[in-house]
């Protein structure tokens, strides 16, 4: 089943890159088309718990990393990444794209 073409072209362009990067078997771009493909109900409710929860594992993947997002009901929250190291924690930064000048 080939379910890339009923995505927008950017979304293609997108998926097909975190894909390679990530190195995803063809189940795996499978299902995360299928998430983009969920009716709008479903991401509606962008703070439900299984959202962050899937939140969570996205960017823990990311980073290579725990990450854990804790949501306010007022709104706002907190994002931690789990670092063992500061070599680890300039590694995470690296991924997420922060560019920062060391001091000497």
């Amino acid at each position: 089943m080939n379910l890339l073409p009923g995505l927008d072209s950017h979304l293609q362009y997108e998926l097909a890159a975190r894909a390679a990067d990530k190195n995803w078997n063809v189940r795996k771009m499978e299902l995360e088309v299928k998430k983009l493909q969920q009716p709008t109900s479903a991401k509606d409710n962008l703070y439900s718990d299984s959202n962050i929860k899937q939140l969570e594992s996205s960017l823990s993947e990311h980073v290579g990393n725990r990450v854990e997002i804790d949501y306010e009901d007022q709104g706002g929250g907190y994002v931690r990444i789990r670092f063992n190291n500061i070599d680890e924690l300039e590694g995470h930064f690296d991924r997420i794209g922060f560019e920062y000048e060391k001091s000497v």
